[in-house]
């Protein structure tokens, strides 16, 4: 049996919980290639995780619920990506990873994007969906 029939045909939306290991990012962009809505529940990510997703494109919704985030994730990367999808693209980052990493990660990301808290961006941009962010905590970073 191969993997279309046993997913019927290619879905757009995948809930990934994967908590005995790191997930295989890059199996999934291969397999699922048209997933607009990606929900991750795992231990940690691959250091790789944005490259092994930038083959879904058409991805409009990123959920990463995360138990460790044991490495530094690079700002510039992590933008890139963000300027990599479409307009309107969402990244949600979920942890009780590492406080400092964290921090510098927020830190990092307030240096270089616009940002509000979640209720303020939610007021502001609700009803757009053109404006792409990444919400971390009760923080809202966004493309301009």
């Amino acid at each position: 049996m191969n993997l279309s029939k046993l997913t019927w045909g290619s879905p757009t939306s995948l809930m990934y919980h994967f908590y005995t290991s790191t997930p295989n990012l890059k199996a999934i962009s291969t397999y699922f290639p048209n997933l607009t809505n990606l929900t991750v529940t795992t231990h940690s990510l691959p250091h790789t995780w944005t490259a092994d997703l930038l083959g879904l494109r058409q991805l409009t919704h990123l959920v990463l619920s995360v138990s460790i985030i044991d490495y530094i994730i690079e700002c510039d990367d992590l933008i890139a990506f963000l300027k990599a999808h479409q307009p309107g693209f969402q990244i949600l980052l979920y942890t009780n990873g590492d406080v400092n990493l964290l921090q510098s990660l927020k830190n990092g990301l307030s240096q270089r994007l616009d940002h509000l808290s979640r209720a303020e961006f939610n007021k502001k941009y609700g009803s757009q969906k053109k404006t792409s962010y990444i919400v971390i905590d009760d923080v809202t970073f966004y493309l301009p």
